[in-house]
């Protein structure tokens, strides 16, 4: 069971990214980037007959969208950051992808820099999706995106975070000897 502690880590993770991004996209530094007011992290709101269709998607921790399209395993932590965010598109301003949204897309699809897979982050799909968003796209297709990018952000930062495979996930526990000068690891189920 995840604490609030453990939530509030995500939540301050994925924030570092998104502003990380938004300093990379503007090319500032970041004490520039505190000094100054930014209005523009207010995401494109949607519209009355939007809401319900990020409600759909969070609220069911499916995107069709996504290679895997199951993130029942983040559907707190996403729905939490939307409503923190007033239900309001996080990567989308005016109906265009945001400068940000492309830097972390672009992290994405480097992901092998990382020792990761890149189609775990949905690589192979991410210019056709924004190939569509190119074609007068529906509200709904700007919400499924806006909802891709994000589970893909956080999945991301788990595995840099945590690694591929969480080994609690699967009960066991990592014992490090008491000696740190010789760390001994050993796995042994838990409980």
């Amino acid at each position: 069971m995840r604490t609030p502690v453990y939530r509030l880590q995500w939540m301050i993770i994925l924030t570092s990214v998104v502003v990380a991004g938004m300093s990379v996209a503007s090319s500032e530094t970041f004490p520039a980037f505190f000094a100054e007011q930014h209005p523009a992290l207010a995401g494109q709101t949607l519209s009355a007959s939007g809401v319900p269709g990020l409600h759909d998607i969070v609220d069911s921790g499916r995107n069709a969208d996504l290679r895997w399209s199951d993130f029942t395993a983040y559907k707190t932590e996403v729905a939490k950051l939307y409503q923190t965010n007033g239900y309001s598109l996080l990567w989308f301003q005016n109906g265009h992808v945001r400068p940000q949204g492309l830097a972390v897309i672009a992290l994405l699809q480097n992901a092998d820099a990382k020792g990761l897979d890149p189609e775990d982050y949905d690589r192979s799909r991410w210019q056709g999706h924004l190939l569509k968003l190119g074609q007068k796209p529906s509200e709904q297709d700007l919400v499924s995106f806006d909802t891709a990018l994000t589970v893909s952000a956080m999945r991301y930062i788990r595995a840099i975070h945590c690694g591929r495979v969480n080994p609690k996930e699967f009960k066991f526990q990592l014992d490090m000897g008491g000696n740190h000068s010789r760390w001994r690891i050993s796995f042994r189920p838990t409980s």
